[in-house]
This record gives C-alpha cells, sequence and structure tokens, in this order.
C-alpha cells in the first residue's frame, strides 16, 4: 500500500502507519444519536441521507509504531463523501456485515 505515491510514482522509500485510527470528524460526531431510535434499527439509514455531499466523516489518525515502544499518533487524513448518500433495495435490505 505504501509503495506508491498519491501521484502514482513508486516510493523511493515507503513509510507506512503501524496502525490506523478513524475518529469521527467534527462536522458529523454530533449528528447521530449512539443508541437506537424508537426501536428501529434501519431508522440510521434515514439518517445517513441528510449527509450532504462533500462532508467530511472522519479525521483518520497513524501510528508510527506500538505506543509501547515511544509510538505517536499523527492525523495522516480525512475521509470524506465524494456525493450525496443513496440508498439501494439489495444494499439496504441484503448486505449484512458480521462484526
Amino acid at each position: 500500500m505504501a509503495m506508491y505515491g498519491e501521484d502514482g510514482k513508486k516510493a523511493d522509500k515507503e513509510v507506512f502507519p503501524f496502525s490506523l485510527r478513524f475518529s469521527p470528524h467534527s462536522d458529523v460526531h454530533t449528528l447521530f444519536p449512539k443508541e437506537i431510535q424508537d426501536g428501529d434499527a434501519m431508522k440510521y439509514v434515514y439518517q445517513l441521507e441528510s449527509l450532504t455531499a462533500d462532508v467530511n466523516l472522519y479525521n483518520v489518525y497513524g501510528m508510527d509504531q506500538p505506543k509501547e515502544m515511544g509510538g505517536k499518533e499523527i492525523l495522516i487524513g480525512t475521509l470524506q463523501l465524494d456525493g450525496q448518500m443513496t440508498k439501494s433495495k439489495w444494499g439496504d435490505e441484503q448486505l449484512f456485515f458480521r462484526h
């Protein structure tokens, strides 16, 4: 993943994070409740539709090495929507991920 830069050219020195952490961006971190609303687990779909195109979703932090070895966490990027969220019958009713 670190072999090439964002310009597509091979990197002289590969630098990649030991670990990543996604933290909700201040644009969205207070928009959604932490608990299921009205017992409807799918209500989040309508909440996601309220997001505007190009909104920042997450700040992405990388650790350069394990914390026990003096690793430091730095902001390495932001995850941003590149358009409006949209629903699909299959994605909303059939696609499920097990955590």
